[in-house]
């Protein structure tokens, strides 16, 4: 089970730099999305690959 909160958090975590970055760099982002929203969706999504995939997933997300 803890590995399952880890994941969860790891996920949030990584999510919410990558859409940090966006937000920092692009007009369109800043004004049209909500940064919070696009990360819920985001983590939403992933959430829907298994632990093991998000493990193979990882190195690219880096």
């Amino acid at each position: 089970m803890q590995e399952v909160s880890n994941y969860a958090q790891e996920l949030t975590h990584r999510i919410s730099r990558i859409v940090k970055n966006l937000f920092k760099d692009s007009n369109f982002y800043m004004v049209r999305l909500k940064k919070q929203e696009r990360i819920e969706h985001l983590v939403n999504l992933f959430n829907k690959f298994s632990l093991e995939e998000f493990i193979k997933l990882s190195p690219m997300m880096n």
